[in-house]
């Protein structure tokens, strides 16, 4: 863990706003690493420490060691450090860090846009940290004078090997409510992340219930997972009606049940004071917006230098599926807009709105094909 006395704010005892663009969930911050360039970095809860991509570690000149191959989910990376690293933020210098470097790079088509490092437990540790979703802004307090007068729901979080943890409920139709273990990630894009092994082990799927698989993307490469809906999930006492919930096919990870993502924490005010072992929710306008899911059956990827979407996966008897689409296709346009006007982020919106229709120009090889999309809802 890093040196708390390394982490200096630059305007008293609390930091002015610290702005963040606001991406699939994602809070991007923009760093300077040993006062280089600006680079584009996630503020992550679910992650131990501050990482930095590799091949931007070795295009500073960064010195790094410990080189090893570890394994992630997905499969695995080569891990290595870099010390004596300075990172400075509006308001914020984080000094003599200690770093973990590892590959970014497989995100970049997933997310459509770079991520060059994350920012992780270290700095949660340190300071008190309001992330104000509805405004774009970050707060850090010192501990010793922060203090809440609001109306916020107050939910106690636990730190486990730099990880924290809330207890929640799971609520499904004529069964009594599943107690889980989660992690806060801000990291995720979801909504809820469940390990295999805990839904299964609960009987949280019923037969009757819709089910469908989609690919995930983790440090190490893709994922398998399936995705469906539960009825609720109770955080103290706010109640999130039909989330959408993904798990994994991979039944060996054991421990706690998973974690809450981006899609929740959108709609609130997050207050994380680690000091007083509590995060604190302040609903935002966002938060009875519905829990949307993709309504397409398609899992596309950014082709960054052409501005087009190349289709990955296209699950079976989904709208995408009876369009005729398929792997390796690159969507070219939708109703005549092409892709290139799109991001991810739009992208993905487009293809929830269940009951559209679009036409899709795509190629596939060197020829150039068009059909008709009708999306429907899958879950």
């Amino acid at each position: 863990m890093a040196d708390a006395q390394n982490f200096r704010l630059l305007s008293g005892r609390s930091a002015r706003p610290i702005p963040f663009e606001l991406y699939m969930n994602l809070i991007f911050l923009q760093v300077r690493v040993n006062r280089s360039k600006t680079f584009w970095f996630n503020l992550d809860t679910g992650l131990e420490t501050t990482v930095f991509d590799a091949k931007q570690a070795e295009e500073l000149g960064l010195k790094l060691e410990d080189k090893t191959l570890v394994s992630v989910p997905g499969g695995s990376v080569q891990l290595a450090f870099a010390r004596g690293v300075s990172l400075s933020l509006p308001g914020l210098q984080m000094l003599n860090q200690r770093v973990r470097t590892i590959p970014l790079s497989d995100f970049t088509p997933v997310l459509g846009r770079a991520i060059h490092g994350t920012i992780g437990h270290d700095l949660f540790n340190r300071f008190a940290v309001e992330i104000d979703y509805g405004a774009r802004v970050i707060y850090l307090y010192e501990p010793e004078d922060y203090e809440y007068s609001g109306t916020g729901e107050i939910i106690p979080v636990k730190i486990e090997n730099e990880e924290p943890f809330v207890h929640a409920k799971l609520i499904q139709p004529g069964r009594a409510p599943i107690d889980a273990k989660l992690k806060l990630d801000t990291g995720s894009v979801n909504e809820l992340g469940l390990n295999g092994s805990f839904v299964q082990a609960v009987k949280l799927v019923g037969s009757a219930q819709k089910v469908v698989p989609q690919p995930g993307v983790a440090l190490g490469g893709f994922t398998e997972n399936y995705v469906t809906r539960i009825a609720g999930l109770e955080l103290g006492n706010i109640f999130i009606k039909n989330p959408v919930v993904g798990y994994s096919k991979d039944l060996t990870r054991t421990g706690d049940a998973g974690t809450i993502g981006g899609e929740i924490f959108r709609r609130f005010k997050v207050i994380l004071d680690y000091s007083r072992e509590r995060m604190i929710l302040e609903r935002n306008r966002h938060f009875d917006e519905p829990y949307k899911y993709d309504a397409s059956g398609l899992f596309l990827i950014v082709d960054m230098n052409f501005g087009s979407f190349k289709v990955l996966r296209v699950t079976e008897n989904t709208p995408a599926f009876e369009a005729g689409l398929h792997e390796e296709d690159v969507i070219m346009a939708i109703d005549d807009a092409p892709t290139s006007t799109f991001t991810m982020e739009t992208m993905r919106q487009v293809f929830t709105r269940a009951g559209n229709t679009y036409r899709i120009r795509f190629k596939r090889g060197r020829e150039t094909k068009q059909t008709k999309i009708k999306l429907r809802t899958l879950i």
